[in-house]
């Protein structure tokens, strides 16, 4: 199903304003499977349900949906062409009825500017706030004196609180909409994420006038075959991929052991927040410690983890093939949400740049990749952390919209190591501090140099005043023994 972007007019504007409704339905019966919703009734009847195409009942509240694909006079839904269509009074009735209920008005043209003073009152703390620093011009003055007079006859408060707290107005081009709808389906629902669209399609179709839950949600799918990712998922299997990169991780530690990084607890307080984060610095820097750090302190405070080392990836060309390739029954994001449930998770990706166009890794690695993280942001419990090399970011426009769409994420750089931090570390090797110039110490902050040198006894040290002729010396010790 395409549907188009034009301003349409008469059969063809009603065939496609009915698909854009279906895909918006589709999209939002989809919180039934991940447990943002409790029952979704589509069609009301009676006359409660008119001018709306579906209620949803979440935690507490019910949300009313009102869509329409377009206003092909204008381009825009303004206030009076709302009123036309009968919106502005069917919110005034259901927001004015029921203290628990809420308005959801979605469309492929903006609703101006009855959104910006939703989004405006969302962002100001106070009525007077909201009138001080964001009526800002005549036309949102006049409009709110006209939502609050004219549509609502309801005191200034009231209208404030309806706009901040219990109204949403929704725009998405129709493209757009198919587009996240296949990839929504796709995240949560096993097979081609166009046949998952047709079977939600078909539960659309035949729930009609009635509530529907999760349970017979999931039983209508299963009877077209179609079912929730993640349903083979073993808890055994997630904490054996995230054992065996935190292993590994281990291996290659200073002395066999983390160092203190301030910037551990952190990106882990970020993450319980389920905010994702992005881990940067220079090669050798410490990043994949940083994350094993992070990983551990999870993992303690009862977060669920799932962790991916990219460079251990080759020629996977999807996210279920990475899973496969960590030893897991269904793609990772599915695997991790199914152990997870409703507890938080992280989804860690370990050095990203190794799909960057200046390695060697085939462009369809780089694409099951972006599927994997793709997939993660739909989870709404779960929060995404990557590592990157900074120099592979700043220079590969592919990695920098893949870690920032296609929502912001925190970003934390990794430091260099403390003077004393390096300085203990050769002791701790057996090495005589006197023996190295500051200089050098400089160079060995870096706790890729510092890990190379602690293996080498201290009989046996070499002098090195950059850090290739480190790098150089320790290749030509490694060879002699």
């Amino acid at each position: 199903m395409t549907t188009s972007k034009v301003a349409l007019h008469g059969g063809g504007a009603s065939k496609v304003s009915g698909i854009y409704e279906d895909h918006w339905t589709m999209y939002v019966l989809i919180d039934l499977l991940i447990g943002l919703a409790e029952s979704i009734t589509l069609e009301p009847p009676g006359t409660a349900g008119v001018g709306f195409e579906f209620f949803v009942d979440r935690a507490g509240m019910r949300e009313w949906h009102q869509v329409k694909y377009q206003n092909s006079q204008l381009g825009k839904w303004t206030l009076a062409a709302l009123q036309g269509e009968d919106v502005l009074e069917n919110f005034r009735s259901k927001l004015a009825g029921d203290e628990r209920s809420t308005c959801v008005f979605v469309s492929a043209h903006a609703a101006h500017p009855l959104g910006k003073l939703c989004d405006h009152a969302t962002e100001s703390t106070s009525l007077a706030y909201f009138i001080a620093h964001f009526l800002s011009s005549k036309e949102l003055t006049d409009a709110f004196n006209d939502l609050q007079h004219k549509h609502w006859n309801v005191t200034d408060q009231e209208a404030w609180t309806w706009l901040r707290s219990r109204i949403k107005a929704r725009t998405l081009d129709a493209w757009t909409l198919e587009e996240r709808l296949r990839e929504r389906a796709g995240a949560f629902l096993d097979g081609d994420p166009k046949d998952a669209v047709a079977a939600l399609l078909g539960v659309v179709r035949g729930a009609l006038y009635r509530a529907l839950d999760r349970d017979e949600l999931i039983r209508r799918l299963a009877e077209d075959g179609t079912t929730l990712r993640g349903t083979g998922a073993s808890a055994n299997e997630v904490h054996a991929a995230t054992e065996r990169f935190r292993t590994g991780v281990e291996e290659s530690l200073v002395n066999a052991s983390f160092l203190a990084r301030e910037e551990v607890p952190r990106i882990a307080r970020c993450l319980r927040s389920s905010q994702s984060a992005l881990v940067t610095g220079g090669k050798g820097c410490g990043k994949s410690a940083v994350l094993a750090g992070v990983v551990r302190e999870l993992l303690l405070s009862d977060v669920e983890v799932l962790t991916i080392d990219v460079t251990r990836l080759v020629r996977e060309t999807s996210s279920a093939e990475v899973g496969r390739t960590l030893g897991l029954a269904t793609p990772p994001a599915a695997a991790l949400a199914a152990v997870a449930g409703n507890k938080p998770a992280v989804l860690a990706i370990d050095s990203l740049d190794s799909v960057g166009v200046n390695r060697d890794k085939p462009v369809e690695l780089f694409r099951a990749v972006s599927e994997v993280m793709r997939e993660a942001t739909a989870y709404p419990n779960m929060a995404v952390l990557v590592s990157c090399r900074t120099e592979d970011l700043d220079t590969d426009t592919r990695l920098r919209s893949l870690v920032r769409e296609p929502d912001p994420v925190a970003q934390f750089d990794v430091a260099l190591l403390s003077r004393e931090q390096a300085a203990g570390a050769l002791v701790t090797a057996g090495h005589d501090l006197s023996k190295f110039d500051e200089d050098q110490i400089t160079i060995l902050r870096n706790p890729g140099n510092l890990r190379i040198l602690t293996k080498v006894p201290p009989a046996e040290l070499f002098d090195f005043a950059t850090e290739q002729e480190l790098i150089d010396g320790y290749l030509d010790w490694a060879v002699r023994t």
